[in-house]
């Protein structure tokens, strides 16, 4: 490690210019001392920007993966903790000091998640809605040990596997699981978490709204206009890749020697069980092969139901009755 370097920024960029800039600026502008950074950007272009601190830049081939970015970013790390930016998103001013803050008086806490704030394209402030936003929960404790059902509904109900920029590891976690890392080719949110929950460690949900989240319509997990066949196969494909990391997650859980593995499988079985609903729906799946899929999802344990569970049996009901209405509440409320 090399002085007094804690925090280790990953920010990746891949065939996306045009928020760069400001991604980098709000590192470079965090209020506690940038000796205790790097800043880390892992791209496919030429940066045409040169920020006031210093950072490396790795150079990848075009058609990498998001996994593979992480794992070439996460390799050339110094830091002890590791947390990640996407391009198009940004931190407040304080995020960096609350991470380190929260590791260094957590020492059995392994994973950060911290909830968000929504700005449009230009970086104003919206009224984003969702219809069940795990965004807004009161918290009644911080930190959540992934030791028992209950305590993985709480994590997947306040939505801690959700945004890649609120989420910050200790590097011990994932040094020698980089391998699995480079296979994924969506979903590393999920990805991490689950390694995190592996472990039966701390995982501290923060309430305090760090990350700025942007909405627009080139943000690759909200698809705009879905009733265009171009955007119904879009979110089928990355409906898809989702699927992919639950398989390379699920196989990851069957070789562990861990205590209640079991409740992780059925957790992490439900999981696939409801992306691939969707991806059925997206992808114009015969209604019957629909409802046959739905009896499944329902017939998980009542104490397995959590918000994202809900809005997906609600959809799909909706959705045998008429499909054109269920995709425009789709659009506007529950956007996934």
């Amino acid at each position: 490690m090399e002085g007094n370097l804690l925090l280790s920024v990953i920010i990746t960029a891949y065939n996306r210019k045009m928020f760069v800039k400001d991604a980098l600026d709000s590192i470079v502008n965090q209020s506690c001392d940038l000796n205790l950074i790097e800043i880390i950007l892992v791209t496919n272009f030429d940066l045409d920007y040169i920020p006031s601190k210093p950072i490396k830049i790795i150079k990848v081939k075009k058609e990498g993966s998001i996994g593979e970015f992480l794992e070439e970013g996460i390799k050339r790390s110094n830091g002890i903790y590791i947390a990640f930016l996407d391009d198009d998103d940004l931190w407040d001013k304080n995020h960096a000091s609350r991470i380190i803050e929260i590791f260094n008086n957590n020492p059995d806490v392994i994973f950060y998640h911290n909830r968000v704030i929504y700005i449009n394209e230009n970086g104003s402030i919206i009224n984003y809605k969702r219809l069940i936003d795990s965004n807004n929960i009161i918290l009644k404790e911080n930190i959540v040990l992934p030791n028992n059902s209950n305590n993985i509904k709480k994590l997947l109900s306040n939505g801690v596997d959700f945004n890649l920029s609120s989420i910050s590891i200790r590097k011990s976690i994932i040094e020698n699981k980089l391998d699995l890392l480079s296979k994924i080719t969506t979903g590393p949110d999920s990805f991490f978490l689950w390694i995190a929950i592996s472990l039966q460690k701390g995982i501290y949900i923060d309430d305090l709204k760090l990350t700025y989240y942007r909405i627009y319509k080139l943000n690759t997990s909200i698809i705009y206009e879905l009733t265009t066949e171009k955007n119904l196969l879009n979110k089928s494909d990355w409906l898809g890749r989702m699927l992919n990391t639950y398989i390379i997650l699920i196989n990851y859980f069957n070789t562990l020697p861990i205590e209640n593995k079991n409740c992780y499988l059925d957790w992490l079985n439900l999981l696939y069980v409801e992306y691939y609903h969707l991806k059925i729906i997206f992808g114009a799946y015969p209604k019957k092969e629909i409802f046959k899929n739905l009896l499944k999802l329902i017939n998980f344990p009542l104490n397995m139901f959590y918000s994202f569970r809900y809005r997906i049996i609600i959809f799909s009901i909706l959705y045998l009755f008429s499909k054109k209405i269920t995709i425009n509440i789709y659009k506007n409320l529950i956007k996934i």
